[in-house]
């Protein structure tokens, strides 16, 4: 773990606030939205003219995200879920915490998320 100059570690966002709901719509229908907001991170951007490695901070996203489930479809324990991920499609970037030669990596997109599951409940 490497702390900067400024007393953080390097790379990562000092802070992270995240919001949740979950609402229950309608007869097993559940509407699950959140925000995320991270602070800035400190590291190291891309290069100036000289290829020297430029120390700099990367601004925090903030994240909208929304979950809609619906227990029990059709089968009791049965659930489906469709969700999507930075729905605003905010651009996310992960600083080198070290002069490693290039630029930020670059984070995910918008993603959209699905799931099944079962639950076996014994009476």
């Amino acid at each position: 773990m490497r702390l900067s100059r400024i007393g953080r570690m390097l790379g990562m966002p000092a802070h992270k606030v995240t919001l949740l709901a979950n609402v229950n719509a309608y007869r097993g229908l559940q509407v699950t939205p959140s925000v995320s907001w991270t602070s800035p991170a400190a590291g190291y951007l891309e290069g100036d003219e000289q290829g020297n490695a430029v120390f700099g901070f990367e601004p925090g996203p903030v994240l909208f995200n929304v979950n809609v489930s619906y227990r029990s479809l059709g089968v009791k324990g049965l659930d489906v879920g469709l969700g999507v991920a930075n729905l605003l499609d905010q651009r996310q970037r992960f600083l080198q915490p070290y002069d490693g030669g290039h630029a930020p990596f670059p984070g995910p997109g918008r993603e959209i998320l699905g799931s099944v599951s079962y639950r076996y409940e014994l009476d």
